[in-house]
């Protein structure tokens, strides 16, 4: 994996970008992936993507998104979309997701997401949860 984490004046900039291959008995699996975040001011504007490609011609998967996120002292929010598609299951799936972070004090922090799956089936899934982080 390669990665890069510099600024240009008040412009945050991170990019990175991996490959991985595992040969096993039965097949080999290559995957690569890249992504590039640009910050400014609170603000942060990303996006990336991954290819993964079984030799077997299963599950070959193909995903990118791209989001924005903005935060100032304690909280955060977010929102990103994208989408995944296997060409061998001919499977395309639609996403969005809404994040908010609250850090409520050192090592404790609440986190709500909302989301949303649609794939080309027409099975659309809606969830929603609320999670308490404690690290010590």
């Amino acid at each position: 994996m390669l990665r890069y984490d510099g600024a240009f004046g008040d412009t945050g900039v991170s990019v990175a970008a991996g490959y991985a291959s595992n040969d096993a008995d039965t097949a080999t699996v290559t995957e690569w992936a890249g992504g590039i975040v640009v910050s400014m001011s609170g603000v942060s504007l990303g996006g990336s993507m991954s290819v993964m490609d079984d030799d077997m011609g299963n599950d070959d998967l193909t995903q990118f998104d791209v989001g924005i996120m903005y935060g100032e002292g304690p909280w955060t929010i977010s929102a990103n979309v994208g989408n995944a598609s296997n060409e061998d299951d001919n499977l395309d799936t639609d996403f969005a997701r809404l994040l908010a972070n609250y850090t409520l004090g050192p090592g404790i922090s609440v986190a709500a997401a909302l989301g949303n799956d649609s794939p080309d089936t027409g099975n659309d899934t809606a969830f929603a949860g609320i999670a308490l982080g404690i690290s010590f």
